[in-house]
């Protein structure tokens, strides 16, 4: 509902509910509550801006940490929508949950810290490879010119990450596989 007065908002409020904020599309100038406009709700900052306002308390370390965790949750959900058209043989949460074990580990590993996009890339990405690798039994064949560029350790470290992955699916990556993931974590 319109708020253009305090008391009305309050009305419309249950016994233990109390007024946080008001988001919306012109500014009621109420005293004393915070608002968020609609443009500013959609931009990169919405998210953090409503978590403000939901966890006053919260320090700016905490409000980063949570923001994070509710980027990843938003990012899982967002994957597993796009991967669930995808695939047909894996149980789709089984094979999302291990790419992001996976995911997890590299980043740490290699002390990365990719974007939203990256990070929803390689989780697709990769979800949908496996997939593609068991059903056809073979992983993508390329030939691959020398990569002086390439950082030894990280492609290991990639390789590595991905074996309980090889073992659980009983599949195999090739190193044209593991190229484009590395690629698409450092890009």
């Amino acid at each position: 509902p319109a708020v253009r007065s305090l008391e009305r908002g309050q009305q419309a409020l249950n016994a233990s509910e109390r007024l946080a904020g008001i988001v919306g599309t012109f500014q009621p100038g109420l005293p004393d509550i915070p608002f968020i406009s609609l443009e500013e709700l959609f931009s990169e900052q919405g998210p953090e801006l409503v978590l403000s306002l939901l966890t006053p308390d919260l320090s700016n370390a905490e409000r980063r940490l949570e923001m994070e965790r509710s980027a990843m949750r938003f990012i899982s959900a967002l994957t597993m929508e796009s991967i669930i058209n995808h695939i047909s043989v894996l149980n789709p949460q089984r094979i999302l949950k291990e790419m992001e074990g996976v995911f997890n580990h590299l980043t740490s590993s290699l002390s990365l810290k990719p974007s939203r996009q990256v990070t929803l890339r390689f989780l697709i990405h990769c979800c949908c490879m496996v997939e593609r690798i068991v059903i056809n039994r073979k992983p993508l064949q390329m030939a691959l010119e020398s990569q002086p560029n390439l950082d030894a350790r990280a492609f290991s470290v990639i390789k590595s990450a991905f074996l309980p992955i090889e073992d659980a699916y009983a599949i195999r990556l090739s190193d044209a596989e593991y190229f484009y993931i590395y690629e698409l974590l450092y890009s």
